[in-house]
């Protein structure tokens, strides 16, 4: 395995870049400790300790224990028990005000412990207090001599309000007079130490001296642990009390000034003021937000005008969404005039307007859209676009300013020979696949591929004149005797069906007139024939069976593996004959629909492959794919 070498970390050279020095550590210890002598809460000075290494180093020395030992007797609500011998003054602190995980759904919580004794911790919950008292306490029942004497070195809850048991929920519930309960995992410890001690008598004798000791020293700790969790209930009342009365007054300081009450509670510059009095269970006044009102009203209004802003940005979202409903129901009903892409449809005066509005009450865009007069106005405005679009397309056939008073001609742009390309993207829609270009229905609806989407909406003048397309369809319909400017031009185009033959490819190919200007595109200028008769009775072509067996479909990935396509360009040949100008060589070339493919592009430079390059030499079953043959 190669050596990696980890790049080095650089220390930042720019000096916005290092570390601000902490200016309170320059200050000489003495005016520290005065205003740490102000906080009146132990929680405050082990604050300010974990800092960082220079705090911690000062104030957990012993000299430094006047200013916890006055803090602890000077706090609210009332003065600190004192603390065992097992503390210092600083690990008192921490053990009375420090954080945790609760032991049975493991969330950090602030709470103090809930017995002290136990060092037990939960995050309040009821239903996490019951789970660890079920799970995690026990209360020995059987009282043989032994259990007596572990009970009495083991630690238990100094009061019934330290766990969650209903049978313990009596005024006088504390230590010793309540039933005592042990930590599971200690107890059953405890009593095999025991058990094991109990095969020697030696043994045996140490470990009940060493029960005795520990009994006495628990006798000693437990009033102290009692004395503190009393403190913790009168600290939690008084919490409580203060943080309701705070509320109280924000509440009608807020209906005082004319805020809104959860938008002043979410003001940094008030929140972190109420919380901060929470915290040390000081009232908050009115001085107390004189300090602050300039920027608590800055904050309020710029919370104010993003939520009004995000409302609208909501309400928008709403009437455009139903507004691309609207316009996927319309493109549903297959209108026979085409519609534009989504972008341009919301630019159409109505829909602009309808999508502006916010929804309200009174006005619903669901309902405004389907009115009959939205539906009036619509299609007028959706007529005006079309006008317009089809006098620039035609300006780009070379049809500049047409006009004509004649209702029996054509406009340029709705001829048969009228084929438009896309001059950004070469995406066509399916629709216009075979083809590979675009009438006016599909010039109108056309849509850039992705990646040219975002950067233009559609515009005419993206749109050139297709001239291979156009030229191929020309020829074919002078051939054909058509008049192209004729409403009746299109059937009698269609009517011409499989006759058309193309004079530029080597084989002797036959396509149908609507084929055609898909195949132009193979030639620089296609040359063709009309037939007198259709003269592919016996190997027909299938419209659109090229692009059904390339798509996706997973009946398709199973026909193609089907060895029953022809090539057209080794079968069919020409000849000198007017009357019969093509005829089969008797040389099928079948292949799978890849190997075709592969066959047609290494042998006769056809890349893209369409319905009159190949035959089926057998039938294709679409509904069963699994039984095609």
């Amino acid at each position: 395995m190669p050596h990696i070498r980890k790049k080095a970390k650089t220390k930042p050279t720019d000096e916005d870049e290092q570390p601000k020095p902490c200016y309170i550590t320059r200050l000489p210890f003495e005016l520290i400790a005065e205003v740490l002598l102000y906080t009146q809460s132990p929680k405050d000075v082990l604050a300010l300790a974990r800092c960082n290494k220079f705090f911690c180093a000062t104030l957990v020395k012993k000299s430094s224990d006047y200013i916890w030992r006055y803090t602890r007797t000077n706090c609210r609500p009332g003065p600190l028990p004192e603390p065992l011998q097992i503390f210092t003054e600083a690990s008192y602190a921490a053990f009375v005000f420090d954080e945790g995980k609760c032991e049975e759904c493991g969330r950090e919580t602030k709470l103090m412990y809930d017995s002290f004794a136990l060092r037990i911790r939960t995050c309040g919950q009821t239903q996490c207090r019951k789970q660890f008292a079920k799970t995690k306490l026990t209360a020995p029942q059987a009282q043989p001599e032994y259990h007596r004497i572990i009970s009495e070195s083991l630690l238990v809850p100094e009061h019934a309000n330290c766990t969650h048991s209903a049978s313990y929920l009596y005024d006088n519930a504390a230590w010793p007079n309540r039933q005592k309960l042990y930590r599971t995992n200690e107890w059953t410890a405890a009593v095999q130490e025991y058990l094991d001690a109990s095969h020697s008598p030696e043994d045996l004798d140490a470990e009940m001296e060493r029960r005795v000791k520990m009994a006495k020293r628990i006798s000693l700790m437990m009033p102290s642990f009692l004395e503190l969790f009393k403190w913790k209930e009168k600290y939690d009342i008084a919490r409580a009390t203060n943080k309701a009365a705070n509320e109280a007054f924000a509440k009608i300081l807020a209906a005082k000034v004319g805020y809104d009450y959860w938008d002043l509670m979410q003001a940094p510059s008030y929140a972190r003021r109420h919380r901060g009095k929470n915290i040390t269970l000081e009232r908050v006044t009115d001085s107390d937000y004189r300090m602050i009102h300039e920027a608590v009203e800055a904050e309020i209004l710029k919370a104010s005008e993003a939520r009004k802003q995000s409302k609208h940005e909501a309400e928008y979202r709403q009437s455009r969404e139903i507004v691309e409903k609207h316009y996927e129901r319309l493109r549903c009903k297959r209108l026979e005039v085409p519609l534009p892409p989504l972008a341009s449809f919301r630019k159409i005066p109505i829909i602009h307007t309808i999508q502006t509005t916010p929804p309200s009450p009174e006005f619903d865009v669901a309902k405004q859209l389907q009115t009959p007069l939205v539906a009036t106005l619509l299609k007028s405005e959706l007529s005006a676009w079309r006008n317009q679009a089809k006098n620039a397309l035609a300006a780009t056939l070379g049809f500049a300013n047409w006009k004509s008073a004649s209702s029996k001609r054509l406009h340029p742009v709705d001829r048969i020979n009228a084929h438009f390309r896309c001059k950004k993207c070469a995406h066509t829609e399916n629709k216009y696949k075979e083809d590979g270009c675009f009438d006016f229905f599909g010039a109108c609806s056309h849509q850039c591929s992705k990646k040219f989407r975002g950067k233009r909406e559609w515009n005419v003048t993206r749109f050139l004149k297709d001239d291979k397309a156009c030229a191929a369809v020309s020829k074919l319909a002078d051939l054909g005797s058509i008049n192209t400017e004729s409403p009746e031009s299109i059937n009698a185009f269609e009517a011409l069906d499989a006759r058309v033959l193309c004079n530029s490819c080597t084989a002797a190919i036959v396509l149908q007139s609507s084929a055609v200007a898909g195949h132009s595109h193979r030639h620089e200028d296609m040359q063709m024939s009309l037939l007198l008769t259709p003269i592919l009775e016996k190997h027909p072509l299938t419209k659109g069976l090229a692009l059904r067996l390339m798509g996706p479909e997973d009946r398709a990935k199973v026909l193609r593996e089907n060895k029953i396509y022809g090539c057209r360009h080794c079968l069919q040949v020409r000849t000198t004959s007017t009357e019969k100008p093509m005829q089969e060589s008797g040389q099928e070339c079948i292949l799978t629909f890849n190997g075709l493919r592969s066959h047609l592009k290494a042998k006769h430079k056809v890349v893209d492959l369409r319905d009159e390059d190949f035959y089926c030499s057998g039938p294709l079953t679409w509904k069963e794919a699994g039984a095609a043959t």
